[in-house]
């Protein structure tokens, strides 16, 4: 596994890459749920003339299957790489102002 750098400034923060692409996938996420949320029900009403509670039906498909693709894909990620990692593994501990914290411990 590749070691990458502890940011210490907010300078290195706006000049790392991992933020500006995590910064710019969060972008391109709420804008793709914002047209799920605003434009797909006025144009099911409105062009196809749909009735509301049909309209509330379909619009709410992609979310619908956006959490079935999630479990789905927990399920598959879990089976297939490895299962999740344990409690004492470096990828389920985190560095919060200097302390570790473990993930499992944040959850309860």
């Amino acid at each position: 596994m590749k070691k990458v750098p502890q940011l210490e400034t907010i300078g290195q923060s706006f000049r790392s890459w991992n933020i500006f692409g995590v910064a710019l996938s969060y972008g391109c996420m709420i804008s793709i749920s914002n047209i799920f949320i605003s434009w797909i029900p006025t144009y099911l009403v409105t062009v196809k003339g749909f009735a509301t509670v049909k309209m509330g039906f379909l619009a709410s498909v992609p979310f619908i299957g956006a959490v079935t693709g999630n479990m789905l894909g927990g399920w598959i990620s879990d089976r297939f790489l490895g299962g999740r990692p344990q409690a004492h593994d470096d990828a389920r501990r985190t560095r919060h102002h200097g302390h570790d914290v473990r993930a499992d411990r944040c959850a309860q």
